[in-house]
């Protein structure tokens, strides 16, 4: 039977990953979300204080 939780797979703490294909694809989705930010400013919203208000949002629902 396969797997189905990550700590069920027999050496699931050595963690490995190939270097270039993930620096692409941050490099790719780190472009994306420029882009978004870009058009979102475009429209009106004002993203840093939007972030801001997440980030402060989320600090609290972690501390209750």
């Amino acid at each position: 039977m396969e797997p189905v939780y990550l700590y069920e797979y027999p050496d699931w703490t050595c963690f490995t990953w190939d270097t270039a294909a993930t620096l692409e694809s941050l490099t790719h989705a780190v472009a994306l979300q420029g882009k978004l930010l870009g058009r979102m400013e475009q429209f009106g919203f004002d993203v840093r204080q939007d972030t801001e208000f997440h980030h402060l949002t989320e600090e609290i629902i972690r501390s209750v």
